[in-house]
């Protein structure tokens, strides 16, 4: 009866961490449209001030992805080599 429980608390939080992905998923899809809105605002305005920060905002935007792939190529070396181990 031990096991039965312990699956059923597995099964559970399985289903927490799913429902937390797909809440995630939508809050990061409205995040991405709020900011794509905002972002165009900015791109239609004449301030010095925010042309500058179109700039920083680009700037992060291009080294945050490159992060993101360097993340991403190193996770695919660990597998590789796990697999070949």
């Amino acid at each position: 009866m031990d096991r039965q429980a312990d699956l059923t608390q597995e099964d559970m939080t399985c289903q927490i961490n799913q429902i937390s992905i797909d809440e995630l998923e939508g809050t990061r899809a409205e995040y991405d449209k709020d900011f794509a809105e905002f972002y165009g605002l900015i791109e239609n305005e004449d301030s010095q001030n925010l042309k500058h920060l179109l700039c920083r905002l680009d700037f992060n935007e291009y080294y945050q992805k490159k992060q993101f792939a360097e993340e991403e190529e190193q996770e695919e070396r660990k597998a590789d080599f796990n697999i070949e181990n």
